[in-house]
């Protein structure tokens, strides 16, 4: 089995490291807006209402992190 040297391997993270930030953007944005949603249900008794609408915020949220991501380092 071959290794790959050092310098490979920090290239290889380098290059990876950008898709995995916005695939972590969107996760965070998810977990954020589900959890928050769950509580929220929790403590009102209206289970799944607001477990929708924080997992539906989530989402526009965590898609809305990406793109301006995405659309910011194209200008530049």
């Amino acid at each position: 089995m071959m290794r790959k040297s050092p310098t490979s391997w920090h290239s290889t993270w380098k290059q990876v490291g950008p898709y995995m930030d916005l695939g972590l953007r969107l996760v965070i944005s998810l977990l954020m807006g589900i959890f928050g949603g769950y509580w929220l249900d929790r403590k009102l008794h209206t289970l799944p209402l607001f477990l929708l609408i924080g997992f539906l915020f989530g989402a526009f949220s965590g898609f809305l992190s990406i793109y301006h991501t995405v659309f910011s380092k194209k200008q530049k």
